[in-house]
């Protein structure tokens, strides 16, 4: 069962890590438009 709670935690954290990362690429197009 703790497994399960650590293949979740890992996966949680990966996709805030990698919408982060989305995020931060996507600030930086912006700032170089204007």
């Amino acid at each position: 069962m703790q497994d399960i709670y650590m293949v979740l935690l890992l996966a949680a954290v990966f996709v805030l890590f990698a919408g982060f990362m989305h995020w931060c690429d996507r600030s930086i197009q912006e700032e170089e438009k204007r």
